[in-house]
């Protein structure tokens, strides 16, 4: 049977009320509707958490510098602030990434990248002995299973940012291209009651 057959066999076999294709219209702009909407608030999300960030990592600081005060709270009770951050994160791009692993490991940081290895296995192989066996025996491949298996070398962000902020107390050096290193103050706000 073609395509067309069939269409035409399904027209024949059901012609929808105009009632019925108006109230499909109506499902599929609300739909789209929804779509924009959800569309804007997440673009509008962004630009506020990117305000905010602005306002705490520029604004505030400054404003308590220019006052001269570390601390500081408001007649309603909120309390605000500043304290130091670091953070750092690899690149994603195959050549950056390999120089800041070896930047790591030339700087006694090799400990820190870990092999994440990520494998999918079909819904009930865990009810297979063979596969609980490979599972407690990782020196075993998982090929023969039928699993898929990545792994990647990476570094978790917060002991990226732990490593980046000791050598920093200690005056020792770091690539700040290298590790992504961002480096600033932020102010932090209390709500008391």
């Amino acid at each position: 049977m073609t395509d067309q057959e069939y269409m035409e066999e399904l027209e024949a076999l059901s012609t929808p009320s105009t009632e019925v294709l108006n109230d499909l219209t109506q499902a599929v702009r609300a739909a789209v509707n929804l779509e924009d909407e959800v569309d804007n608030l997440e673009a509008m999300l962004k630009a506020r958490k990117e305000e905010l960030e602005e306002v705490l990592k520029e604004k505030l600081p400054e404003m308590l510098a220019q006052a001269g005060v570390g601390k500081f709270r408001t007649l309603d009770g909120l309390e605000v602030d500043v304290r130091p951050f670091c953070m750092g994160g690899l690149p994603k791009e195959p050549e950056p990434r390999k120089k800041a692993f070896d930047w790591l490991e030339e700087n006694h940081a090799g400990p820190l990248i870990k092999v994440y290895v990520e494998a999918a296995l079909e819904k009930g192989a865990l009810e297979d002995p063979k596969v609980r066996q490979i599972l407690k025996s990782i020196s075993i491949l998982f090929g023969g299973i039928g699993a898929t298996m990545t792994q990647e070398l990476n570094v978790h962000p917060m002991t990226l940012g732990a490593f980046i902020r000791e050598r920093l107390a200690k005056g020792e050096e770091v690539p700040d291209d290298t590790l992504g290193v961002t480096v600033g103050r932020k102010a932090r706000i209390v709500r008391t009651k």
